[in-house]
């Protein structure tokens, strides 16, 4: 499912982060988004739309929800696809 929120600010935008697992390996992306009443950490899809983000400005940004299984367990995973600077 593919939702789109409302204006958020991005709050902060961590390095990017080298990550080995299993023989596999990769570059996470975050950033930090904020509502005006909580803050969430998001991952980022990839570094084209990481690159577009600048912290303490508004956007409004299209997020990701999944189920997958972990453990025999379902989980929701959320990540970041795209934003749009808001006017």
């Amino acid at each position: 499912m593919i939702c789109t929120s409302p204006k958020v600010m991005c709050t902060g935008k961590p390095e990017p982060r080298a990550w080995e697992f299993n023989g596999r390996s990769g570059i996470s992306y975050k950033a930090n988004l904020s509502d005006g009443t909580s803050n969430l950490e998001l991952p980022i899809k990839d570094a084209e739309v990481w690159n577009k983000l600048e912290p303490f400005k508004r956007y409004k940004v299209m997020i990701e929800i999944s189920q997958v299984a972990v453990d025999n367990r379902l989980a929701t995973r959320c990540r970041i696809v795209d934003v749009k600077e808001d006017a």
